[in-house]
């Protein structure tokens, strides 16, 4: 190979790089939320806080944008209008990377009803191609999908069902909201992989003794447990065509305790991962714990 072609080579490759840098963009969104009289306070801001960043992706990439929450948000003749459906579904045209300062929230009463207001800047990209459509549902004192559901009671045991169209690899966390801290579920805690891999067209269910896939011999069992009243997780489901890894984490603070590490070092990390790889699935499921 001559010199020349080795700097044009280079040239090339350089441009791919600056190419896929700009693909990420900066991006505001606002949205003010009227809850209904059973909806928390924290319920409130976190659903403001979604819709706020649906907001900025459809005046960014001027699409419609479907989230998994089932909020779907569209731009007609220049004017976005947010609808409500019973939907599910991660083909959204925009992504929302990361946040890139805290959210701005104003919370007040009009004629007696609770308002939230929330500003949010971050970064996005946009989605030129479909993502794998992975199925994954957190599941409540059963192995079979008709248990889903994001309700739990304190002492309910708590499962995943997973399967991919496509072979691949899988990492799931738990974010405690009170503590702000991220345990790693899968891979479980003894395992000496830095991912799991699961192949195409095949029921995976985790967290469960008798649930052993290609000679796992350690099984990690959640139970779940709550201090008070009302308890807020999210399920963080991460998938890949592509192999990549678990976040570096610390020394479980007891025995039975999942590897865990603080919820802004798994931001960073993700961050990293979705920039890297366009490809990576990110599904959140919510779940709430009654004491």
């Amino acid at each position: 190979m001559t010199m020349k072609r080795i700097l044009l080579l280079l040239c090339l490759s350089g441009l791919g790089v600056f190419a896929a840098a700009q693909d990420i963009v900066d991006i505001c969104g606002e949205y003010t939320y009227y809850p209904s009289e059973d909806v928390t306070l924290a319920q409130a801001k976190q659903t403001a806080l979604q819709r706020a960043r649906l907001e900025g992706l459809i005046r960014e990439f001027n699409e419609t944008v479907y989230q998994s929450n089932t909020s779907v948000v569209s731009n007609r003749n220049g004017e976005s209008n947010i609808d409500i459906y019973s939907i599910g579904g991660s083909d959204a045209r925009g992504e929302w990377i990361e946040d890139t300062k805290e959210p701005e929230y104003k919370v007040f009463y009009e004629q007696e009803m609770l308002v939230v207001n929330v500003k949010v800047c971050g970064k996005a990209r946009e989605v030129k191609s479909a993502s794998v459509a992975v199925d994954a549902k957190v599941l409540r004192n059963g192995t079979l999908p008709k248990y889903e559901s994001g309700e739990f009671n304190a002492g309910d045991d708590m499962y995943l069902y997973f399967r991919s169209p496509v072979a691949g690899y899988v990492l799931v966390y738990l974010l405690d909201r009170a503590s702000q801290t991220v345990y790693c579920l899968l891979p479980y805690r003894d395992s000496q992989q830095g991912n799991v891999q699961v192949r195409a067209d095949k029921d995976y269910v985790f967290f469960h003794r008798d649930k052993r896939y290609d000679n796992w011999q350690e099984i990690d069992e959640y139970t779940l447990t709550a201090e008070n009243p009302e308890e807020w997780n999210d399920i963080y489901i991460l998938f890949s065509p592509h192999p990549f890894y678990k976040a570096a984490s610390n020394t479980p603070s007891s025995e039975y305790a999942p590897k865990e590490l603080p919820f802004k070092d798994f931001e960073k990390w993700l961050v990293r991962c979705r920039t890297k790889d366009p490809e990576l699935v990110v599904e959140k499921r919510q779940v709430k714990i009654t004491k």
